[in-house]
């Protein structure tokens, strides 16, 4: 088009005046009428379902176009709408490692963990080398206790994006599960360098901590946790744990009431709020809080 126009540019500062008048009226009026069709065609594309929607109406068969729809589908939580998208994207390229990827996540919002798994498993199989794939499949199986299976994931999925939180954080979090806690506090405190107001980083790095005897870097940990996230009544409670391991009883009273009045029926809260007010030798609040604890937890 930059062609043409160039060419009739100099072919008509050639032409005599009047010529050249009656060019610039013209190409006045076709600039006019381009604009008013580039104007109408761009209201197709305003968002992301209008494009595709377009596309699709244009080409039914436009497998690209159906799997992005099914993500944006996805996104704004109609998960039918998805489902119908992705799947037809699938009738019409089945070895589409993004659509299946897509499709296990939707599958997973709506409960088919089963079927997630396997649309997981073919995406990782049809493209390996995708660190979301093998996080999400990871993060699944993991659900579903396949611990070492998940672990294998995970790693792979460090191994492709090396810096990336999510990855490291769930890496870390298997590592405890299988029994390394060591090497699992060196993963979330990698974690914590790259995302450090993570507050379930900081949470599961104090419960490593405590777990290997050590309530005092605990404590720190689940300190930053409930100042990130005040309304999360287990970090409340694991602060208080770690506060009463150091032998801070008026503290890890205060952390136990918060718990128990973000969850009135949180058992374990209540019955260690009777071992920490037993200890202060307040026995009447005490005798309270374990009959709270035996209601709740029979």
């Amino acid at each position: 088009i930059a062609l043409v126009v160039g060419w009739a540019c100099r072919w008509v500062e050639r032409r005599e005046p009047a010529v050249r008048r009656a060019a610039v009226g013209g190409a006045a009026v076709l600039v006019g009428v381009l604009s008013v069709l580039s104007w109408r065609q761009a209201r197709l594309y305003e968002t992301e379902e209008a494009l595709y929607q377009d596309t699709l109406a244009k080409n039914p068969s436009a497998w690209l176009a159906h799997t992005n729809l099914g993500k944006v589908y996805h996104e704004q939580g109609k998960n039918r709408e998805a489902l119908h998208h992705l799947h037809r994207a699938l009738e019409l390229y089945p070895d589409y490692a993004l659509a299946h990827f897509n499709l296990g996540n939707v599958l997973m919002a709506t409960g088919n963990s089963n079927e997630a798994l396997r649309h997981y498993e073919e995406s990782v199989r049809l493209d390996p080398r995708a660190p979301n794939t093998h996080l999400n499949l990871g993060v699944l199986l993991a659900q579903q206790g396949r611990i070492e299976e998940a672990y294998r994931h995970f790693d792979t999925a460090v191994r492709l994006a090396p810096g990336w939180f999510d990855a490291i954080y769930n890496r870390g979090q298997t590592l405890g599960w299988l029994g390394k806690p060591e090497a699992a506090i060196g993963e979330m405190e990698k974690a914590l360098q790259i995302k450090p107001d993570s507050a379930p980083a900081h949470y599961h790095l104090g419960n490593l901590l405590a777990g290997q005897g050590r309530p005092e870097p605990a404590a720190t940990h689940f300190a930053e946790a409930v100042r990130l996230a005040p309304h999360w009544a287990e970090a409340h409670n694991n602060l208080g744990r770690a506060l009463a391991d150091q032998g801070h009883w008026p503290e890890a009273v205060e952390q136990y009431r918060i718990a128990v009045r973000l969850a009135p029926d949180f058992a374990l809260a209540w019955r260690n709020l009777g071992a920490a007010l037993t200890k202060l030798g307040r026995l009447d609040e005490a005798a309270e809080a374990y009959a709270r604890a035996a209601k709740d937890q029979p």
